[in-house]
């Protein structure tokens, strides 16, 4: 069974220091005041507190990887398809826009000043998109994505290259950031707090 860890400032600390290292929104998106949201790791039963705050360390999701990703993937469509107006982005870490294997790949994808980034609309959302959209943008150095949505913004079009504005629209309406951790068996998920009732 997986469930949900809460993760206390050590694991925000962890992401931030991930997402600077990324490409433009990964980088925007450490930016943003995250104590104020919270981050939880999915992981099996049973985990122990100590493997927690070792978030760059294997171990921790060993034998539950597929297990782990589906339901990260289930989750992100619950949260995708809460809102016609969102977006799953998902950077690749290592792609250009003028690569031969980007110009091949037939999916959605949008770039900014040659960085690539693969989304999903909710309109085209299922637990299978999200895995397909993992699968195309997972390298070497881990998988940093942000689930948000375009404020009054047109949508994005494939192949699009964004403007700063769009970019900055994205990073501002971040709902939740998605960093793949414990050497790739896992994930920690950040969700921006709910706005409190007037």
């Amino acid at each position: 069974m997986i469930l949900e860890y809460e993760l206390g400032p050590g694991g925000l600390s962890y992401m931030r220091n991930r997402l600077s290292l990324g490409n433009e929104i990964a980088r925007q998106v450490a930016t943003l005041p995250l104590h104020l949201g919270r981050a939880f790791a999915l992981l099996p039963e049973g985990i122990e507190a100590s493997a927690l705050a070792k978030l760059e360390e294997a171990g921790a999701g060993k034998g539950h990887v597929e297990e782990i990703t589906n339901t990260v993937a289930e989750h992100l469509h619950e949260e995708l398809s809460k809102s016609p107006t969102r977006l799953l982005v998902l950077e690749h870490a290592l792609a250009r826009s003028s690569d031969p294997c980007v110009l091949r790949d037939p999916g959605p994808m949008f770039t900014f000043q040659s960085e690539v980034f693969f989304f999903l609309e909710s309109r085209a959302s299922s637990p299978e998109a999200v895995l397909s959209l993992m699968r195309r943008a997972l390298t070497a150095y881990g998988l940093i994505g942000t689930l948000t949505e375009l404020s009054g913004a047109p949508t994005i079009q494939n192949r699009q290259e964004v403007a700063s504005e769009t970019i900055h629209d994205l990073t501002a309406n971040t709902l939740e950031i998605l960093v793949q951790v414990f050497d790739g068996e896992a994930y920690v998920i950040w969700q921006r707090a709910a706005p409190r009732p007037s």
